[in-house]
């Protein structure tokens, strides 16, 4: 039985298809240091280099926030090293620099690379409004809220006096994460009104502050009300 065999135009289609397919083929970008995530702590530098295959394809670094870094010269800047290679550069790391940073070529279908930066900071205070003085009464109980951000986070304790404190279902319920701590008092009596500080620790540093619980008064119980009907005019 004889074989067809393709005719010359069908192969040459078939090869023109083939080198469609090839010449439309991207090798992805790469990032120097090549790793992930990379840390720095304040005020460090870091170079970062992005290079393509291609040495005709325009690269551009892209911030967290999705800005397109333009600056050739400053704390943050890009620099073309050569045609296929841009590399951007951070000079006295702030904490504000922390996050993905993406060196893309538009040009190529958006074909990206992202970088994670981690900024290693002692403890700060978050920006959520801080009570100084609280209110409890007796048989009731208080929480007291500590917020604070570090990298990496924040080691939580609770102090009074000299005293660590410690939960327990009795007098103290501690409730900890990487950003923020609850103190939780139960009053049993006034023994209970004092001082608490509560210190946030990484190994770049610690910070502390302290809130006052005073003595209030128990809330009035709700007063008797009768329900009426919707068309009633007593």
């Amino acid at each position: 039985t004889a074989i067809n065999q393709p005719s010359h135009g069908v192969l040459s289609h078939l090869f023109a298809i083939s080198a469609v397919v090839w010449g439309n083929h991207h090798e992805s970008l790469s990032l120097s240091p090549a790793e992930h995530s990379v840390v720095r702590y304040t005020n460090e530098s870091l170079i970062v280099q992005c290079r393509s295959p291609n040495k005709d394809v325009k690269l551009h670094w892209k911030s967290p926030r999705g800005e397109i870094i333009r600056e050739h010269k400053g704390r943050i800047h890009i620099e073309q090293t050569s045609p296929e290679q841009l590399k951007i550069v951070f000079a006295h790391i702030a904490l504000a620099d922390k996050g993905n940073w993406t060196c893309e070529a538009p040009d190529e279908g958006l074909h990206s690379k992202s970088l994670d930066l981690i900024v290693y900071h002692k403890p700060i205070w978050s920006k959520s409004p801080f009570v100084s003085m609280q209110y409890a009464y007796i048989n009731g109980t208080a929480t007291l809220v500590c917020e604070s951000l570090a990298e990496p986070p924040a080691n939580f304790t609770w102090h009074r006096k000299h005293n660590k404190l410690h939960s327990n279902n009795k007098l103290y319920t501690i409730e900890s994460d990487s950003y923020w701590s609850l103190l939780t008092i139960h009053v049993l009596n006034a023994s209970a009104f004092d001082n608490y500080r509560c210190r946030a620790a990484n190994h770049l540093g610690t910070i502390e502050r302290t809130t006052r619980l005073e003595q209030g008064d128990k809330p009035p119980a709700p007063a008797n009300f009768k329900l009426r009907g919707f068309n009633s005019n007593t």
